[in-house]
């Protein structure tokens, strides 16, 4: 993702209001796969939000970002310029790392690896929303075997296998937006629409 491009996103919301993609796009003059993109990084950056589906507008750090003129550069970083370090620590995170690692897995197995006594969010009811998005986005695929159980008349575990690695930075997933961004690539993956938005 370009500097550049997240800069023209940035200052065509500097006006402090909401706008689409498609208003994006009209006033800035890239495609709306573009814009989607940068503005998702700038979401990232703690620079933007996302008022409802498809409509943004900067936040504070945002407005005042675009009143300094202040240069962007591309990366997974914060609004400071440094790594979010609650990223690389998160389950999901842990979760994803862990996937990374194993290339086929069980969900125990992950949770084994991954989950923290006593962390919020570390569930395996947790885990199984992040892998069905993942599977939904086809970074992973659940294999017809399933794995046996430990007690007598289990069903098993689903199998999964890891498809898409596309790096170390877990992709987030959003549950109002039903969406997948990869930190990675830049790639926003709409999961109701199958829709595919390449980073710039």
């Amino acid at each position: 993702m370009s500097g550049r491009v997240m800069m023209m996103v940035r200052d065509a919301l500097a006006d402090g209001e909401c706008r689409t993609t498609a208003e994006l796009a009209a006033l800035t003059g890239l495609p709306t796969q573009k814009v989607a993109n940068a503005a998702g990084r700038l979401i990232l950056r703690g620079l933007a939000e996302r008022v409802e589906r498809g409509c943004y507008r900067l936040t504070e750090a945002g407005l005042a970002s675009a009143r300094s003129g202040e240069a962007l550069r591309p990366g997974p970083r914060g609004p400071h310029g440094k790594r979010k370090a609650a990223q690389r620590q998160s389950f999901r995170q842990r979760a994803w790392a862990a996937m990374r690692m194993c290339g086929k897995f069980t969900a125990p197995e992950i949770m084994r690896l991954a989950a923290r006594p006593g962390e919020r969010g570390g569930s395996l009811h947790n885990l199984y929303r992040y892998l069905r998005a993942l599977e939904a986005a086809r970074y992973v695929h659940r294999l017809p075997v399933k794995e046996r159980g430990t007690r007598p008349g289990s069903n098993g575990f689903a199998r999964w296998r890891l498809m898409r690695d596309t790096g170390p930075l877990a992709p987030a997933y959003s549950v109002r937006d039903a969406a997948l961004f990869d930190r990675n690539t830049g790639e926003t993956i709409h999961l109701q629409e199958g829709r595919h938005e390449e980073a710039a």
